[in-house]
């Protein structure tokens, strides 16, 4: 398994990185930079995207599993060869066709970050989660991996049901061991190209990734976000959208409006004009968005809390009524139209008493009665042993519905012999 982990986690983050180079073309028109983290989260999201869509239309089309890795892989190379060879083309035209080393070297905040998505990758290798949303997910891929055959389904958990049956790896074996060493990294680089575009370096860096990590926590303890935290299930679609492309489009599109090309001389004027006015107004923005961000971290801690409270007020809930059946409890029993009849006392330890029972008129009904709350009688007390008090008794007896292991009459004389 460990082979099988580091070859195909090679494999992904050299095509991830081979397929980044198309976000050098887009920062070249955008006139703009692109840090090697940012190519290789770019890379990663374009070579998911391809496999899932190709394991989608191979669905559609009911193309098995081999067409839908030869699709993947040519359309893969296609990418690949196209993107490498308009940034030959395109050489030193522009500073976005190039990679800015010292934006990597300017994080402030690896060790941190490394050191949780590290602690993160290798808990996520040793949890199996039995969650509905994760065991469906996975009975997707596993169906893909038994019978070789593709279907319209989740296009991620289809693609990971081509690739498990490619390496030849069990798709619940896939998931929770190699998966956390594709998946999880390749989300954090996409997040980490967010912040280090939003925040300065330094402190705030740090914060945003802390706020990251909150926001995660939080999504693992509500039933609505387990479907996209990157605690539970980072191998789904929607993870995907949340912590991939939209993290990539927001780069992508801040890029772009803050290096949009200038159209008038006027333009630029009115730009000068105002810039003081801008620079107030964005420190304004930071204090706002720091007293935002302090107010979502409480808001986030109050959601925690109150959360484990309604966790553990259901928990009560749920066992109060387990707790009320296992103490002694007294039924009365009514026949249709009738007086009471009889009494059923469940004691504590489970046992049954019933007292009373009346005539053979009222059978059918004390039959039911018994049928709901248990036919195993500890003890059977009636009044007398004429017709009228024991006429249900003997019945029941007789048909065998009731079992009475010890009969009384009130005068605390035993009936051996009903038996």
């Amino acid at each position: 398994m460990t082979l099988e982990c580091l070859t195909v986690t090679a494999i992904f983050y050299i095509l991830a990185y081979l397929a980044g180079s198309w976000v050098k073309i887009i920062a070249a028109r955008i006139r703009s930079e692109c840090s090697l983290v940012f190519r290789v989260a770019f890379g990663g999201c374009i070579v998911l995207l391809v496999g899932m869509v190709s394991a989608l239309a191979s669905g559609l089309l009911k193309l098995g599993v081999n067409a839908g890795m030869i699709c993947f892989a040519v359309t893969s190379l296609a990418i690949i060869i196209t993107g490498i060879l308009t940034c030959m083309r395109h050489k030193g035209k522009g500073k976005g066709c190039g990679i800015s080393i010292a934006s990597v070297t300017e994080l402030y905040y690896p060790l941190i970050a490394a050191l949780f998505v590290a602690v993160q990758v290798i808990a996520a290798a040793g949890s199996r989660f039995e969650h509905t949303e994760v065991l469906r997910g996975v009975g997707i891929a596993t169906k893909v991996y038994d019978t070789g055959y593709l279907s319209v389904a989740d296009p991620m958990m289809l693609f990971i049901g081509e690739v498990s049956r490619t390496v030849g790896v069990h798709p619940l074996s896939f998931v929770f061991a190699i998966s956390p060493f594709i998946f999880i990294p390749l989300y954090y680089l996409c997040i980490i190209g967010t912040i280090n575009l939003l925040c300065d370096p330094g402190y705030k860096r740090i914060a945003a990734f802390g706020f990251v990590v909150l926001l995660n926590v939080w999504g693992y303890q509500s039933d609505v976000q387990i479907g996209c935290t990157l605690l539970v299930r980072w191998f789904g679609l929607g993870t995907y959208m949340i912590f991939g492309l939209l993290n990539i489009a927001a780069v992508i599109l801040t890029r772009y409006l803050q290096n949009r090309p200038e159209k008038t001389k006027a333009w630029q004027n009115e730009e000068k004009e105002v810039e003081d006015t801008e620079e107030l107004d964005m420190k304004k923005a930071r204090n706002l968005a720091i007293a935002i961000g302090v107010l979502a971290v409480v808001l986030i801690a109050a959601v925690f809390i109150l959360n484990n409270k309604i966790n553990k007020l259901y928990a009560a809930t749920v066992n109060l009524q387990t707790d009320m059946n296992s103490r002694c409890s007294i039924y009365e029993f009514v026949p249709e139209g009738g007086e009471s009849a009889g009494y059923l006392i469940k004691g504590s330890d489970g046992t049954l008493v019933f007292i009373g029972g009346g005539g053979r008129e009222n059978a059918d009904e004390l039959s039911a009665f018994f049928e709901k709350y248990g036919n195993n009688i500890d003890k059977w007390y009636i009044y007398g042993e004429d017709e009228e008090n024991a006429g249900a008794m003997h019945e029941l007896i007789d048909a065998g519905l009731v079992n009475a292991e010890k009969i009384y009459v009130t005068d605390a004389k035993e009936l051996t012999d009903i038996q």
